[in-house]
């Protein structure tokens, strides 16, 4: 349930990947063979930062001057 809630992020192209990566390929695997797989560790955290990104912070902060700056780069408007 956590994992579907997310998945317009990823349909959306908000989720970026790198190109290269020597745990990319087994990543996307775990990610795409959920629920099925046998790990759910990277599926797990993932749906957590993703989730904690999409929550409010307040107007103050070093957190919220990332948050304004990824909006930003993302075309996200408040």
């Amino acid at each position: 349930m956590r994992f579907h809630s997310q998945t317009d992020a990823f349909e959306n192209g908000r989720v970026m990947l790198p190109k290269e990566a020597n745990w990319l390929d087994e990543y996307i695997r775990e990610l795409t063979t959920f629920p099925g797989s046998k790990h759910d560790d990277q599926v797990d955290s993932t749906t957590q930062a993703l989730t904690w990104m999409r929550t409010p912070l307040p107007n103050a902060g070093i957190m919220r001057y990332y948050q304004e700056e990824y909006n930003k780069k993302m075309g996200i408007e408040d």
